[in-house]
């Protein structure tokens, strides 16, 4: 049976894609891009709730977790102004805002990348894009990939996803991390070298 959910999307488009880099590397058959779930699942096909409309800036608030028996997600936990107010999650009544980065059965390497997280300290703040209704059953797996470009990172450009996600966990994990450090660090502008300088 079809479910369907509200995704909200990065509009900061360097995290943006340093996060798709990331969540890709990670787990080969993710097939959603970097999102943040804010409701569902629906049995029936929804509008977005205009309620949520308000989303524009959010903050990313650390790491998380969560294991079940055959599933192990770490996550970006994160959070804007009344969003956990908003938020509509009838199979999941305690469910934290997040964003996860991976997903998926590998227990190592959701440990090594909780841990890896520890250093990189994910805080910081990014734009929503639209929200959008979104089908469980969709096939966008191959889009996603699509999307997906190695060259955000100067350690993979020139790379191909293919050869990536043949790399050892490890080589795997400190990829991704490095993503999401490279994704988050500052941007450069006349105010931060002036500062940066006096």
């Amino acid at each position: 049976m079809e479910k369907y959910f509200v995704f909200m999307y990065i509009q900061d488009s360097r995290l943006r894609d340093c996060l798709n880099l990331a969540i890709a590397i990670l787990n080969p058959r993710e097939k959603w891009p970097a999102h943040v779930t804010i409701a569902g699942p629906y049995r029936k096909k929804i509008d977005v709730p205009r309620a949520l409309s308000f989303v524009q800036q959010v903050h990313l608030l650390g790491r998380g977790r969560f294991d079940s028996e055959d599933r192990h997600t770490v996550y970006l936990h994160v959070g804007s102004r009344d969003m956990s107010a908003h938020m509509e999650k009838p199979d999941y009544p305690d469910a934290v805002p997040h964003l996860s980065l991976y997903s998926g059965p590998d227990k190592e390497i959701s440990d090594l990348l909780f841990e890896g997280l520890r250093e990189v300290k994910p805080f910081g703040v990014f734009h929503s894009e639209n929200l959008e209704v979104v089908e469980s059953k969709q096939q966008y797996s191959f889009n996603f990939k699509m999307q997906v470009d190695p060259n955000v990172l100067p350690e993979t450009r020139g790379h191909v996803l293919a050869r990536l996600v043949e790399l050892p966990k490890n080589e795997r994990v400190s990829l991704a991390l490095r993503a999401v450090k490279w994704g988050l660090r500052p941007r450069f502008s006349l105010t931060t070298a002036l500062r940066a300088s006096s």
